[in-house]
């Protein structure tokens, strides 16, 4: 039986024992620092089954997980996809945000939400698109839940509060 996975979780993954491969390397553990880099390379080569279209990277972009058994899901291009290239650390050549795939990811993203929101139609040129998370995401009708909503609106009225502060001196 094929285990489920998510990209997210094997990308600071990868970065947690890179990282930690340093700091013990640094520290004079040198097989426990090379036990950790192998670790970390046997977790990215994982990565290559999220690549959709392996053999033209200009063409393909990186999905989300990877299901048991595969099946299709509406999940498979998942805004999540970025913050974990950038959470990440992702300076590899694969799976790093200097990876083709990886920066067509929001460009298909971008075609998805164009399609799926009728505020992104007409937008400008260079204007950013709103965006939800995944196709037919039905939380809070996109990539919003109501902590991030919450959260949103809070920073916003501190902002708000920081830019009125000067003004009324």
């Amino acid at each position: 039986m094929k285990i489920s996975h998510h990209s997210y979780t094997l990308g600071v993954t990868v970065a947690a024992l890179t990282e930690g491969a340093a700091s013990l390397q640094g520290l004079g553990d040198t097989a426990q620092a090379q036990r950790c880099f192998a670790e970390s390379q046997a977790v990215l080569s994982l990565l290559d089954e999220y690549r959709v279209n392996k053999c033209d990277a200009t063409l393909g972009y990186y999905r989300s997980r990877v299901l048991a058994d595969d099946p299709p899901s509406a999940q498979v291009l998942d805004i999540a996809v970025i913050p974990s290239a950038i959470h990440s650390l992702g300076t590899e050549a694969t799976y790093g945000l200097a990876d083709p795939r990886m920066q067509a990811t929001p460009a298909r993203l971008n075609a998805l939400f164009d399609a799926t929101y009728p505020i992104n139609r007409g937008r400008a040129v260079g204007g950013g698109p709103a965006m939800g998370r995944y196709a037919g995401d039905v939380c809070c009708s996109g990539a919003w839940s109501p902590a991030a909503f919450i959260s949103c609106v809070s920073a916003r009225r501190i902002a708000a509060a920081a830019c009125e502060a000067p003004r009324q001196r």
